[in-house]
């Protein structure tokens, strides 16, 4: 029947003062009892108890309600709950349950059986990971039950720390926007993205689209940085509430495309049929004015000679060549053409005509 059997019900000490009997559970679920007694010494007995476990098929586990929220690490502020019923709704009180936790958490229950409305609670500690996290409820000790899962949510802990995600040295060119952008993040103490932070950016040189960006869902922002006219190193400089460190981002920025081209010291006047004192200075510059090294320029002297006709820019964006004027007198003119791009520039020389011999 539901308080169960026992076979034999009455039986005789053995030489060794024991007795056994075999115990058939009752069919209700929880805790159980036998009670043994000294047959005409009925002060003398003891109790014997045993868990009978709810059979699986006619055995319904629902979480009470949703678990919620913590910072990782923390207790979540209400207790979790389980409800266990039979297949009818009927609560199944005085059942032994267990409890786990994933994740690196904790979870301890607050009795270790279900309570007269088959209800069980217990409290969780989140672990050290921010996301969805899970713990279990377990029924009985033989495992026939299927356990049931709570899920709840860690949010990162407060901002302790602000990196840059990309760590190879940054390159641009002057007055343009530095490119992949670098990204920033920012973590609790255990390493967690915690979005929602403003970061604040401080560029030395050049501008940025958004001075105060929020870290997204990931806990990171993108910096679009545009680098100001110089060539060299440019810095930015990030920082972000409650973080103690900053930040710094280097570029190393070099010119633009060639955007002009002039000529230095040319000299009023020469003698015809010499080469000038000087070699003709072409400098190609880019619409920042910094030096462009590498550029090709061409030579060609209206009148004279020119040589070399073709000679690359050096680190300072300067080619020279010498000219030989003509032996003529009067003005003559001399053109620099940076080949790519077709910018050119002319100058000119009056040349005096060499002094005769006296015969």
């Amino acid at each position: 029947d539901s308080a169960g059997q026992v076979q034999p019900e009455v039986d005789t000490s053995n030489s060794e003062g024991l007795v056994s009997t075999t115990w058939v559970l009752g069919a209700h679920p929880g805790r159980q009892r036998l009670a043994l007694v000294v047959i005409d010494r009925s002060s003398v007995g003891t109790t014997v108890a045993a868990d009978a476990d709810p059979p699986p098929e006619n055995t319904r586990v629902v979480a009470v309600d949703e678990p919620g929220a913590a910072p990782v690490g923390q207790l979540l502020p209400e207790p979790v709950a389980v409800r266990v019923t039979d297949s009818t709704g009927l609560p199944l009180p005085d059942v032994l349950i267990s409890w786990t936790a994933d994740n690196g958490g904790t979870i301890a229950g607050e009795s270790p059986r279900t309570d007269s409305l088959g209800e069980a609670r217990a409290r969780w500690t989140l672990g050290p990971r921010s996301g969805r996290q899970r713990a279990w409820a377990q029924l009985g000790q033989g495992r026939l039950v299927t356990r049931v899962a709570l899920d709840a949510t860690a949010a990162a802990g407060d901002p302790a720390a602000l990196t840059a995600v990309r760590t190879p040295a940054l390159r641009g060119v002057a007055g343009q926007l530095v490119s992949p952008g670098p990204e920033l993040r920012v973590t609790d103490r255990g390493g967690n993205p915690v979005p929602g932070v403003t970061v604040i950016l401080k560029p030395a040189s050049g501008s940025v689209a958004e001075r105060a960006p929020v870290t997204d869902s990931t806990g990171r922002v993108s910096v679009a940085w545009t680098l100001g006219p110089g060539v060299g190193q440019q810095r930015l400089v990030a920082s972000a509430g409650g973080v103690e460190r900053t930040v710094e981002l280097t570029a190393q920025v070099r010119p633009g495309a060639a955007a002009r081209i002039a000529m230095d010291d040319l000299p009023a006047t020469a003698l015809g049929g010499m080469p000038l004192p000087r070699p003709v200075q072409a400098v190609v510059t880019d619409a920042h004015g910094n030096g462009v090294p590498g550029a090709l320029v061409t030579f060609t002297a209206k009148s004279g000679k020119v040589s070399p006709a073709r000679a690359r820019t050096d680190t300072t964006g300067h080619a020279a060549a010498r000219w030989t004027l003509a032996s003529s007198g009067g003005e003559q003119r001399i053109e620099v053409v940076v080949k790519d791009g077709g910018y050119r520039a002319s100058g000119t020389v009056r040349a005096t005509a060499p002094a005769r011999r006296r015969k």
